[in-house]
C-alpha cells in the first residue's frame, strides 16, 4: 500500500489524517492508523468518517463528521498539534534556521 510506503519514508510524523474506511479488499485507515502507530508511539490520528465509525475510531484517533470543511480540518489539526506544542516548536525550529 503506497500510503504505507510514504509514511515509512517520511523522517517526521506528528499527525495523520485518513478515512475509517477505504474501498473493499484494501487497508482500511483504522488498520493504516495503528500499523503507523507501533512504528512511531506519539503520533496523533485524525479520522474523517460517519458517525456510526466512532465506535471503530474510539482510542486509536479522534473522529471528524457530519458536515466537514477543509477549514475545519485544518483548524482541529492545528488544535491536534497545539495540543503537545508541535506548532510552536516547529515555528521555532524554522525561524531559527533563517535567522
Amino acid at each position: 500500500m503506497a500510503a504505507i510506503e510514504a509514511l515509512e519514508l517520511a523522517d517526521r510524523i506528528e499527525l495523520l489524517i485518513t478515512c475509517p474506511d477505504f474501498a473493499p479488499r484494501r487497508p482500511n485507515g483504522i488498520s493504516l492508523a495503528l500499523m503507523t502507530q507501533m512504528r512511531r508511539p506519539g503520533l496523533k490520528v485524525l479520522f474523517l468518517g460517519l458517525p456510526e465509525m466512532e465506535h471503530y475510531t474510539a482510542g486509536v484517533g479522534e473522529l471528524m463528521s457530519g458536515s466537514v470543511t477543509v477549514p475545519g480540518v485544518v483548524e482541529r489539526a492545528k488544535a491536534m498539534l497545539e495540543a503537545n506544542g508541535e506548532i510552536d516548536r516547529q515555528l521555532d525550529a524554522e525561524e531559527l534556521s533563517t535567522a
